[in-house]
């Protein structure tokens, strides 16, 4: 081979490397553009969280949803849900009562969105648990009545090391009239927050569980506002 053909072929396999270089650096920056503007998506949803607290007749605080932003109909609608709640990640919140704080960890997403128990879920309890997401930051301030169990599970030995913990809450969707867009009803539901005691002494969120649907009331059944 002259050395001319020889120069030729090692430009020619320089630039194919650089071509290479560029291609994968632009499909990098594909990436990193769109994580970035589902990130910045996610920020403004959080952002501009629409949640009141109230107490009802007897006195009991509830976390009424107000918007309707979040779905649970199909498997894209709670990959939503679980982006979203991506969003709450290394945050805590104090519950009220006992002065504790909760802290969202990586894998409440995933387990919130994806459990079998959320998978179980039907009907109006299914809708309920993707729009209750917005108010897990309130949920967690005003749970209260908290029971201890022991952790017996091998797999979660390090992050529910001191046990488990439950606490009762309860929030509520507002129904519109169809003609007059005046609220009807309030959709109360009472569930469950499931807390794990890791072993760097840290409570985790991991689930919101046994949703069940009280019976409807009436706007005047909510009485006060908190916030």
């Amino acid at each position: 081979m002259r050395k001319g053909d020889r120069t030729e072929e090692a430009v020619a396999g320089c630039l194919s490397k650089w071509a290479g270089k560029m291609l994968y650096l632009c499909g990098f920056w594909r990436f990193a553009n769109a994580y970035l503007a589902k990130h910045r998506k996610v920020k403004i949803m959080i952002d501009n969280r629409n949640i009141s607290i109230v107490q009802d007749s007897d006195g009991k605080y509830i976390v009424i949803i107000n918007d309707r932003k979040l779905r649970g109909d199909s498997k894209d609608d709670w990959k939503i849900v679980e982006e979203y709640l991506k969003g709450f990640i290394w945050d805590h919140y104090e519950i009220i009562d006992t002065a504790e704080a909760v802290y969202i960890g990586t894998e409440f997403p995933s387990e919130y969105s994806g459990s079998k128990s959320r998978l179980a879920l039907k009907g109006a309890r299914r809708k309920a648990k993707a729009l209750a997401a917005q108010g897990i930051p309130e949920m967690i301030r005003f749970a209260e009545n908290p029971r201890w169990e022991e952790n017996r599970e091998n797999k979660h030995r390090k992050d529910a090391k001191y046990g488990w913990y439950r606490y009762d809450v309860r929030f509520g969707i507002p129904v519109y009239a169809e003609r007059t867009k005046y609220i009807e009803r309030y959709n109360v539901f009472k569930a469950i927050l499931l807390v794990k005691h890791a072993e760097d002494d840290k409570k985790y969120l991991h689930d919101l569980i046994t949703i069940k649907k009280e019976t409807s009331s009436p706007p005047e059944y909510i009485n006060s506002t908190v916030r």
